[in-house]
């Protein structure tokens, strides 16, 4: 899913507004309490065949080119760097064989991005807030 097309959703999703209605309904709830996140399985964003013989395209993610990204990037430069220190005849910065075998190609790169997709709904308990993915 592209920003763009996440922005264009109009499907029922948790929605800024929603956390300012909640936060104003729940003043009353202790700073501290923790924030829960449900669970879901990797099967509700896979393309798959349900039991009736349909198929569903599964939920989308945006992804996001975050931290374990970036520093996979520079694990490639790095990479690339001690090739070219060996072959210029220096010592060796990292104790691997081939530096080249070690290089992350396109898909590697993309499984690397971070993947965010849009809750359903807030609640609480006035202890505990919980963050759903199902509707």
């Amino acid at each position: 899913m592209t920003k763009k097309e996440l922005l264009d959703k109009t499907n029922y999703s948790l929605r800024m507004k929603d956390l300012r209605e909640f936060v104003e309904a729940n003043k009353d709830l202790d700073d501290n309490a923790p924030c829960l996140v449900e669970r879901v399985e990797d099967l509700y964003f896979s393309s798959r065949e349900l039991s009736n013989g349909e198929k569903t395209n599964g939920w989308g993610v945006l992804l996001k080119e975050g931290y374990h990204y970036h520093r996979a990037l520079s694990w490639n430069k790095d990479m690339y760097r001690e090739e070219e220190k060996r072959k210029n005849g220096e010592e060796p910065e990292y104790g691997i064989e081939n530096p080249l075998d070690q290089i992350l190609g396109e898909k590697e790169l993309e499984a690397m991005k971070e993947q965010f997709y849009q809750p359903h709904c807030i609640t609480t308990d006035k202890e505990i807030v919980y963050i759903y993915s199902h509707y």
